[in-house]
């Protein structure tokens, strides 16, 4: 009797689920060991980094795109020369460099991002809208800024959405050799970080985590370790090159003075340190009136040997030699946007 019961039962509502320790398990790549979300990231949804058991990954990808990419899935890896699959050098990959030397990285993963849930809804995976990641920065095991570590927190991997859910191998510029790759958001805040840091043998861990600062992986999708040899005096340059001086009238003095407080009347305000005249002009339709435009930077306030220059235009009224009343006025010209450059 108790026999035919249990049959009815299984014809009506299927097979009883296998206990826990007969599950199948994922891959051990797949598995990582629980972690909590980075201290001062908001955690979002039940932030997961495994694929569920039993749904299908909503995208193809690529996965290993070579023997070295295998061999080094789930880890950054570091070159002073770019690291380009499927002809990678291994023999060119280090774990030491100088601050001063020429920095590139490469993520391996085993799956892309795309493939990679962000959270779970029930049983159901969520897969990110985007293919995006952040950078969080360790250094002799703290967070660099001593807050939550995250060096960059929104990076895309190429400008396809299409292509950014095939890879699973993307390489990004620390600090690229001089004139090779344009300076990136990521390079700057990597010059900023490692500028700031004190003269000795520094040992940094590079994180990086799928989905962005709300919604993210539970643990980094590939980490990768480095010795940097701090000098005291070879700090990283940002790239980028301040605003340069345009204008070499026999009155520059006298214009840099008149605008320089000018700067403390914009928004934010700025105390001007620096000033550099870029360019000034006259209208045929406005005698008596010409216009500047002059960058102003403050001094290092961080210590990070990168500053940020503002664009204002100006305005004075008179004429050649008796030049008055400088002004703000508005500024139309797309020069008119913050610059960060080095401070020189």
């Amino acid at each position: 009797m108790n026999a035919c019961l249990a049959i009815l039962s299984l014809l009506a509502f299927g097979a009883a689920p296998a206990p826990p320790a007969q599950a199948a398990k994922a891959p051990a790549e797949e598995q990582p060991a629980p972690r909590t979300a980075p201290a001062g990231i908001p955690a979002g949804p039940t932030a997961v980094a495994a694929m569920p058991l039993g749904f299908a990954r909503p995208h193809q990808d690529a996965w290993f795109v070579s023997d070295v990419h295998q061999r080094y899935q789930s880890q950054v890896v570091f070159s002073r020369v770019s690291i380009e699959p499927p002809r990678e050098m291994e023999s060119r990959f280090a774990s030491a460099f100088s601050r001063r030397d020429s920095l590139y990285a490469r993520v391996y993963l085993e799956r892309s991002l795309a493939n990679t849930p962000i959270a779970v809804s029930g049983l159901r995976p969520i897969f990110p809208p985007e293919s995006g990641y952040f950078v969080r920065m360790f250094v002799d095991g703290k967070p660099f800024d001593g807050g939550a570590g995250v060096l960059h927190g929104a990076l895309r991997l190429s400008s396809s959405p299409e292509e950014d859910r095939q890879l699973t191998t993307w390489r990004f510029d620390l600090h690229p050799a001089a004139g090779d790759e344009e300076p990136t958001e990521l390079s700057l805040a990597w010059a900023r970080a490692v500028n700031k840091l004190k003269p000795g043998r520094r040992r940094v861990r590079l994180e990086v985590w799928g989905g962005d600062l709300q919604q993210h992986t539970q643990t980094p999708r590939a980490v990768g370790e480095l010795v940097l040899n701090v000098g005291k005096d070879d700090f990283v340059g940002s790239g980028r090159r301040a605003p340069r001086e345009g204008y070499q009238g026999h009155d520059k003095e006298s214009l840099r003075a008149a605008a320089k407080p000018l700067f403390s009347q914009t928004r934010p305000p700025l105390q001007a340190e620096k000033v550099a005249l870029l360019k000034v002009w006259s209208q045929r339709l406005e005698p008596g009136v010409r216009h500047a435009l002059v960058a102003g930077r403050q001094a290092d306030p961080d210590g990070d040997r990168i500053c940020e220059w503002k664009v204002i235009q100006v305005r004075q009224d008179g004429s050649p030699g008796a030049w008055r009343a400088t002004r703000l006025e508005e500024c139309r010209s797309a020069e008119c946007v913050p610059v960060v450059a080095d401070c020189e």
